[in-house]
């Protein structure tokens, strides 16, 4: 939402939260007019990266490792709560791309 966009990745998990080899990330526009994005377009974008992600392990016959994660850099993410994930999408989305009804 800081970029004016929406990101989904595929990692395999391990023990510890957010962590784990990337398998895939992909950039998503901002939609115009969804209903909901956390029941409509969030699961949307989840399942097409998912359908990309399984597409390729069919067709190689291994998942791809796209990036490993160093457990000391970065930041490790929890479920944000629903309240503070509707304020950001209304601060971020709402002004550059029109109104969204959540």
């Amino acid at each position: 939402l800081s970029e004016g966009n929406f990101g989904a990745s595929a990692i395999f998990l391990n023990e510890r939260i957010d962590e784990g080899p990337v398998l895939a990330k992909k950039m998503y526009d901002v939609p115009i007019n969804i209903p909901d994005v956390d029941y409509i377009y969030d699961p949307y974008i989840r399942a097409d990266l998912l359908v990309e992600v399984l597409s390729r392990y069919k067709k190689m016959g291994t998942f791809q490792i796209e990036e490993t994660k160093n457990p000391y850099e970065g930041e490790t993410y929890f479920i944000i709560h629903p309240v503070l994930k509707h304020i950001a999408i209304l601060s971020e989305v709402e002004p550059k791309r029109g109104k969204i009804k959540l």
